[in-house]
Order: structure tokens, then C-alpha cells, then sequence
């Protein structure tokens, strides 16, 4: 119960510093909060009200354990949300919540006229549980072009675009919750124990813990698809301004394959924030790619940093050759203007020019490689 109670704290710590932060900035993914907050609550009230902390509510007190089949429908919209989907059937949102009110208000009737028996009960959960399947599948079939093998190298490299890594973390860990539930409901079937999904609660606890410490180590999950275009910061203040791309690596343990580079360690390492930065901020504000002429010498200039030492930077800093971060950054800028409805009025063609590509075919195998679907799949999902 210690480490339920120490699930809670953290999760009502976090939740809140979350809240209170990304609020300011008007990006909170208000879905997340609202099942971290729930999760949080949830485990205080079950560990306090055990360890005798407080005696005047625990879990089960106005039905709040029957309010986490609500979670499913709110986890689901908060990947609708993540994925940039959540415009489509805005105003039916509302209907994802109608199947879990009735379960929970016929919960509560029988339970209030005293009609819940072991076998209603069993009955209720193994409802719960197909309520789990149901959006971990409907969720599931929102992000699948991202399980695949590309993004599971980049979760296990930290390579490309956050989101991916965070879609696959948090399918994970559902995923997992879900097992567990079906473990438990297979074992009270076979021994005819009504245990209410209480055994393995220990597991339930790390799992939950490792979402709040992710979210604090890297909490980019709550700005939804928009995070590279949002995070930039355009201020004349350096101090202000932050790294918006996961691909980089600061440290410089490196084995280096010459002398040249050797001398060129020390006198990058000063600066190589500040020119990474640099480097960011024109290529989401300028959109220097779509120009498809655009090379390292190009860049060399306009960010007044020397050929020589972004090679380098290329070279032991970033997990891309130069040739594919370009490729990386002209297909998410093309994946914003097909957002945008670009091609309500524009063919497949003319987006691969406006983003650089100098013929489709590049553009189509470029797509593919870093969405995992071909463009005109992404537009229609």
C-alpha cells in the first residue's frame, strides 16, 4: 500500500505542476489530465483510507472505482487529439460517453438497492474489460502507422518525432494494464474467487508510476500533433529559446575519425546548443527546405555558422546524415500543409514540389519511410 500511496502522491504532484505550467500555454491536452488526475485521486484514496490515514472515504465511496470505465473513451480521445484527428466528428464526442454513463448508473442502482450479487458483479467487469478491448483496438487502429518497424527503432534509438515515441510508449503500458485485467478475470472464473480486479495492484502501481516520471522527463506528450511548430519559441532572448527536435546528442565521448575533428571538438562543444537552436528556428520559421536546391553550404550561411562545423555537428551530433534530417523536416512540412487542406485544392504532385522534392517519387518513398503511410492514405485518415 506504501508504494500505491507513493503512486498517488506523485501523480497528484505531477498532474497539478502539469496543469498549472502547460496552462500558460494554452497546449494541455486537457483528456491526459483529466484520467492522470482521476489515477492520482484513485490511489490516494485506496493506500490512505488502508493505512488508516483517513477514514472518511476510500476507492469504492460514491461509486468513484466505477468511474474508471470512463477513462477508455478519454484515452481515446486524447490519441484522436495526439494525432491531429480530433476536428473530425468534433461534435459527436459526447457519444463515446453514453455506453460508460449507463454502465455506471446501472452499477449504482443495483448497488444501492443491495441487488449486486458475486455473479452480477463477475458480470459487470468482464463488461469493463470489453469496454478496455474495444478502445484499446478503436486506438489501436488510429495509430498503426506508427507500430512499425521504423518507430520501433526509434523508441529504442530516441530517433524522429516525439510523438511516435510517445503513441508507442502509452500503447505499451495500455496494453499491459489491459493484459492484466484479463489475467484477473481468467483467474476469478477458475476459481470462482470474486477478487474485483484487486490482486496485482502492486504491478498496476509501477506501471502507472513510469507514465508520471516519463511525462516529468519528457512532457512534450501535451502538446498534441502540433509540439515541433508550438515549442518554437521566436525570441530575441537566446535563454528563451529551446531544442525542439529529439535527434541530437550532446555528449561528445566520441571517437573521433581524425585530427580535424579531434581540434574541432572543444571549440563546437561552447556553442553547439546555440547553433542547434540556430539551425531549428530557420528551418521551422523560414522553411528553407522547399527549396530543393538547399545544401549544408546553403545553410552554412544563413545561420553564419561555418561548413566545417556543421558537418561535424551532423556527424557526431545528430542521429540523421544532413541528407535525410532535410528529407525528415520536408515531409513533416508536408504533413502540416495536408492538415492545412492543402490538398483540398492541389494534387499529390504539386505538395511534393511546395515542400522541395524535385519529382514525386522521391517525395512518395520519403513519406512512406517516415509516416508509414503513402501520402494520399494519410490524407484520407
Amino acid at each position: 500500500m506504501f508504494l500505491l500511496l507513493f503512486t498517488g502522491c506523485v501523480g497528484l504532484v505531477t498532474t497539478l505542476i502539469l496543469f498549472f505550467y502547460y496552462r500558460t500555454n494554452k497546449m494541455i491536452n486537457i483528456y491526459l489530465i483529466i484520467i492522470l488526475l482521476y489515477v492520482a485521486v484513485y490511489a490516494l484514496l485506496k493506500a490512505s483510507y488502508s493505512l488508516e490515514i483517513q477514514s472518511f472515504a476510500n476507492e469504492k465511496t460514491f461509486g468513484y472505482k466505477q468511474l474508471s470505465v470512463f477513462t477508455f473513451p478519454l484515452l481515446y480521445l486524447f490519441f484522436t487529439e495526439i494525432l491531429g484527428l480530433s476536428n473530425k466528428n468534433k461534435n459527436t464526442k459526447w457519444v463515446h460517453f453514453i455506453l460508460p454513463f449507463l454502465f455506471f448508473i446501472f452499477f449504482q442502482i443495483l448497488k444501492y438497492f443491495d441487488y449486486l450479487s458475486d455473479g452480477i458483479i463477475s458480470s459487470f467487469y468482464i463488461v469493463y474489460f470489453l469496454f478496455n478491448v474495444g478502445y484499446l483496438l478503436a486506438s489501436l487502429k488510429l495509430f498503426k502507422p506508427y507500430l512499425n518497424k521504423r518507430s520501433l527503432k526509434m523508441i529504442v534509438g530516441n530517433r524522429g518525432y516525439q510523438k511516435d515515441n510517445w503513441i508507442l510508449f502509452i500503447f505499451f503500458i495500455w496494453t499491459l494494464l489491459c493484459l492484466r485485467l484479463l489475467i484477473l478475470i481468467i483467474v476469478d472464473l477458475i476459481t470462482d474467487k470474486l477478487t474485483v480486479f484487486e490482486n496485482g495492484i502492486g504491478f498496476w502501481s509501477i506501471l502507472i508510476i513510469a507514465i508520471f516520471v516519463k511525462l516529468l522527463i519528457s512532457p512534450e506528450l501535451l502538446y498534441g500533433e502540433n509540439i515541433l511548430e508550438k515549442r518554437i519559441n521566436i525570441n530575441t532572448d537566446n535563454a528563451h529559446k529551446t531544442m525542439v527536435l529529439d535527434i541530437w546528442k550532446l555528449d561528445i565521448s566520441n571517437q573521433f575519425n581524425n585530427k580535424q575533428d579531434k581540434q574541432l571538438a572543444l571549440k563546437i562543444s561552447e556553442n553547439l546548443v546555440e547553433n542547434i537552436i540556430k539551425i531549428e528556428h530557420l528551418v521551422f520559421t523560414e522553411k528553407i527546405f522547399r527549396n530543393s536546391d538547399f545544401d549544408l553550404h546553403m545553410l552554412s550561411k544563413k545561420v553564419n555558422i561555418p561548413k566545417s562545423h556543421l558537418t561535424y555537428i551532423f556527424k557526431y551530433h545528430c542521429t540523421l546524415f544532413f541528407s535525410d534530417f532535410k528529407k525528415m523536416l520536408q515531409i513533416k512540412d508536408a504533413e502540416n500543409l495536408i492538415q492545412e487542406g492543402y490538398l483540398a485544392d492541389n494534387t499529390l504532385d504539386s505538395l511534393s514540389n511546395r515542400v522541395g522534392f524535385s519529382s514525386y517519387s522521391p517525395f512518395f518513398s520519403a513519406f512512406k519511410k517516415y509516416t508509414g503511410l503513402s501520402p494520399n492514405n494519410y490524407n484520407n485518415q
